[in-house]
């Protein structure tokens, strides 16, 4: 069950609405409000004080961009092992997260 083996932090759902709202992509509105249920159902992690004070560390230690520091914290917080990103070094272990660049 995919639930059991992924989870989304509240920042990824609002970047989600935020890059499918836009005239680029642009999903009707009931097509995005069914993809916010959807993902809010999977374990899912707010974004609070100690995301914010890991994701900055996360940012200092590896000199990564500070919103890729909140969402390996977050996934960190879900006892996520595994960091889905583009962005971030393919195989290298952040803190207890090992990001894979899903296009490698």
């Amino acid at each position: 069950m995919l639930a059991e083996v992924f989870g989304v932090s509240a920042q990824t759902v609002a970047e989600f609405v935020n890059v499918t709202s836009k005239a680029r992509i642009s999903l009707p509105d009931h097509e995005i409000a069914q993809w916010i249920e959807y993902l809010s159902a999977m374990p899912f992690t707010v974004l609070d004080a100690d995301i914010v004070r890991r994701g900055f560390w996360f940012k200092q230690r590896y000199q990564i961009q500070y919103f890729d520091g909140a969402l390996l914290a977050a996934a960190e917080r879900l006892g996520c092992g595994i960091f889905y990103s583009e962005d971030l070094n393919h195989q290298q272990h952040y803190g207890d997260v090992t990001a894979i660049n899903p296009y490698r």
